[in-house]
């Protein structure tokens, strides 16, 4: 698979806020409208959620994650996300080196390790065992992605 560009892979945290760094410069270069809204629901998860509008044309993306000090062991997956606009995508932060393929690792004694990447999904509730990402999302395919809703 073909890495980033842009978005770093050492935390979830800097994978959002590279992430968020390239949409709002889009939006600005653009002249579209950049709205965003942050929270941490129960101290345990942080969410973001982005809309960009230019004209008629949409995109909004959303990047939900687990805050570090809960991250150690996780049964039930680590970040998840979508994409709207002229694609949409379920988004799946996936973790842990090359040799373990791009999947979740669902087993709750598993530690939870750089690298992490955000897989890239047609479908809402992919099969662990059998479904890899279509890709992973990178910078390219984020400016990719939002200049296409916008129909630019």
């Amino acid at each position: 698979m073909k890495l980033r560009v842009g978005i770093p892979d050492d935390t979830p945290e800097n994978t959002v806020k590279s992430a968020l760094a390239i949409l709002k410069q889009e939006a600005e270069q653009t002249g579209a409208e950049y709205k965003q809204d942050e929270k941490v629901i129960d101290g345990f998860t942080y969410s973001v959620d982005v809309w960009i509008k230019k004209a008629t044309n949409s995109f909004n993306c959303r990047f939900s994650y687990t805050v570090e000090v809960h991250r150690t062991i996780n049964s039930s997956g680590v970040g998840n996300g979508s994409i709207a606009g002229a694609s949409n995508w379920q988004l799946y932060l996936l973790y842990g080196p090359e040799d373990q393929g791009h999947r979740l690792k669902w087993n709750p004694e598993s530690q939870v390790t750089r690298p992490f990447r955000w897989g890239m999904y047609t479908k809402p509730s992919p099969n662990w065992d059998v479904d890899a990402p279509v890709c992973i999302l990178d910078g390219r395919i984020l400016r990719e992605s939002l200049r296409k809703s916008l129909q630019l």
